[in-house]
């Protein structure tokens, strides 16, 4: 359960990283396509 817990609060930080990257630089939207 431990490490099922770890795994989705390391998603949910992936998550909120690359939305708040999104709309500090719009700009990367080249670089959010190329991981999607």
């Amino acid at each position: 359960m431990l490490s099922l817990e770890c795994g989705l609060c390391a998603l949910v930080f992936i998550f909120l990283f690359c939305i708040a990257a999104y709309f500090s630089n719009p700009a990367s939207k080249s670089s959010i396509n190329y991981f999607r």
